[in-house]
């Protein structure tokens, strides 16, 4: 702990004010109270640790999917958002195909009655990344 000039000191590389310190100091106390005994104090913090290192796995555990979900996207050089864009545009693509299936096989019979705007899937995905492109150089 340094001593700084006003209200201020450090505390471990933290600036802390006085008022805030003194009221952590205060919450430790009344938990040393309520512990009581050594043995009160010692089964507290193993509960305490125990519910700790639940939490804990249970972050790193899904910290870990995150990063290799991170890791991969970046072998094949793609952002998360680029990837929620790369499913966007599967979901879209197979929707089209769809109806273009669709409409083919109303026609054969001859019950389509409105004719399907002429936009190949390939005009669409290239509109689709050049919107991608444009994205990451505004970033």
């Amino acid at each position: 702990m340094v001593k700084m000039k006003g209200k201020y000191t450090r505390y471990k590389d933290k600036k802390t004010s006085k008022s805030k310190r003194n009221k952590l100091k205060e919450i430790e106390d009344q938990m040393q109270c309520d512990a009581g005994t050594k043995e009160g104090k010692m089964e507290e913090e193993k509960s305490m640790s125990y519910g700790k290192a639940k939490m804990i796995y249970k972050l790193k555990g899904k910290r870990v999917l995150e990063q290799i979900r991170a890791l991969k996207a970046k072998r094949k050089q793609f952002s998360k958002k680029d990837l929620h864009q790369k499913e966007q545009r599967k979901e879209i693509t197979k929707e089209i195909r769809e109806l273009e299936a669709t409409w083919e096989k109303e026609k054969q019979e001859g019950l389509s009655k409105f004719e399907p705007e002429e936009t190949p899937i390939e005009e669409v995905e290239k509109e689709t990344t050049e919107t991608t492109k444009e994205v990451k150089k505004d970033d």
